[in-house]
């Protein structure tokens, strides 16, 4: 972040292979995501501590090149990220930290209304929701598992439960979790390097997540 490298995000045609440039600053650039709905649409971000980068979250249209903000701090130290888009291309999921260490989920459109966020009282590293209705968390600290919340009908979520043990050594960026849902909600997919090596898993949700054990405290 502090080096202020020069990076620039690419298009490719995978037809033909071709490249352009459709966006350069010199600044930490990571996370491009891509709407799945939208092709002239995608965000990325400014990378570095999240309460010290300038802004975290920006909107870019690839049609006209406009860049802009995305989520602005609500308060001093705030910090935002981790962002993606929910299936319907449009609105965009993230999760953060209030200066009080208060943990939150939340989603915004793309044109920042429609704002909504909820107190998510459990410490991680990455989380992913899917509209809000579920979401999944990889822990931090002492939680060696990945975690299911379902939302409740009063809009907070319900007590996590446990999916799987995660054996991810955090180690590098390369071995982090990042759990993400398939389109329909119905699998997980997250990495792990529990043999050693990171690997990309793949788990089934079931249909009755009652029947997951709770997170012990």
């Amino acid at each position: 972040m502090e080096a202020a490298p020069s990076s620039s995000i690419l298009s490719i045609d995978l037809a033909s292979g071709q490249a352009k440039e459709v966006y350069q600053s010199d600044c930490f650039i990571t996370h491009v995501n891509a709407s799945p709905t939208r092709p002239w649409l995608m965000t990325f971000c400014h990378e570095g501590p999240w309460h010290l980068v300038d802004h975290r979250i920006w909107g870019l249209n690839l049609k006209t090149g406009k860049v802009w903000r995305i989520r602005e701090r609500l308060a001093p130290g705030e910090k935002v990220g981790h962002e993606f888009f929910f299936p319907d291309g449009e609105r965009i999921g993230y999760h953060g930290f209030r200066p009080d260490g208060t943990n939150f989920f939340g989603a915004i459109h793309y044109d920042n209304s429609d704002l909504e966020e909820t107190e998510f009282h459990f410490d991680t590293w990455h989380a992913h929701a899917d509209g809000l209705s579920q979401a999944v968390a990889d822990g931090k600290g002492k939680v060696k598992t990945l975690t299911l919340w379902r939302r409740t009908g009063e809009g907070n979520f319900d007590v996590p439960r446990v999916l799987c043990e995660l054996r991810c050594s955090f180690h590098s960026q390369k071995v982090h979790a990042h759990p993400r849902f398939t389109g329909q909600g119905e699998r997980i997919v997250f990495t792990s390097d529990r043999t050693g090596y990171a690997n990309v898993y793949l788990i089934d949700l079931p249909q009755d997540t009652s029947t997951l054990p709770l997170l012990e405290s």
